[in-house]
């Protein structure tokens, strides 16, 4: 994590400079990077809840548990859209005679339908 801390601390440094030498030309940079970032924290937040309760992301990310929950509560709706597309690619697979690649889809499916089970459970038992 240290890495990552210089390197955070070095990319603060450069966007201060480039805003400080052109605002609107770092303006789509920043944009971007918001967005990058905000896809890495929703990754971060769902690979967390697995093994962490909401409590213990509220407190590290400085916010309310309800918050934590409230802001990430698309979660689940992602993980239901994925378990749905690995569903229709273990079905295509099956009619394409790919018992490999229907084997794999499926796989992939019962470990998403997993992490939502243990993440709800996880959930309930923190009311």
């Amino acid at each position: 994590m240290d890495d990552l801390d210089a390197t955070r601390a070095l990319l603060s440094s450069q966007l201060a400079t480039a805003i400080a030498a052109d605002p609107l030309a770092a303006l789509p940079t920043i944009a971007d990077l918001q967005r990058e970032t905000a896809e890495h924290l929703k990754t971060a937040v769902r690979q967390a809840s697995s093994t962490s309760s909401w409590a213990e992301i509220a407190t590290v990310l400085g916010v309310s548990k309800q918050a934590a929950h409230q802001r990430f509560k698309d979660y689940a709706k992602d993980v239901s859209r994925e378990i749905k597309s690995e569903h229709r690619a273990m079905k295509r697979a099956r009619r394409d005679g790919d018992a490999d690649r229907a084997a794999l889809a499926r796989a992939r499916r019962d470990e998403l339908v997993d992490e939502l089970k243990t993440s709800a459970s996880a959930l309930r038992d923190q009311r």
